[in-house]
């Protein structure tokens, strides 16, 4: 919580010095996220996929479309809600 009050912060003072912040933080994620898998590569392709993600991913949600539907579905059930 305390990224969120100091990007809160500085979008105060600055709206682009934020999205810039922003734009820093998801590029590192990134970063961090390509190197672990190159890294880590050949354990990763060994093992099993959890039966969770599985369950969520090819079940639950198997397209990316079908996941956006889920989310937009909810989303306009809250605003119905909000509107009674």
């Amino acid at each position: 919580t305390a990224y969120y009050w100091w990007v809160v912060f500085v979008f105060a003072h600055d709206e682009r010095a934020a999205y810039h912040l922003s734009e820093l933080v998801e590029d590192h994620a990134y970063r961090t996220y390509d190197a672990f898998l190159a890294s880590h590569e050949v354990e990763l392709r060994a093992l099993p996929v959890p039966e969770v993600a599985r369950r969520y991913y090819e079940q639950e949600n198997p397209f990316l479309f079908d996941l956006l539907c889920t989310i937009g579905d909810g989303e306009e059930e809250a605003a119905a809600a909000e509107a009674a």
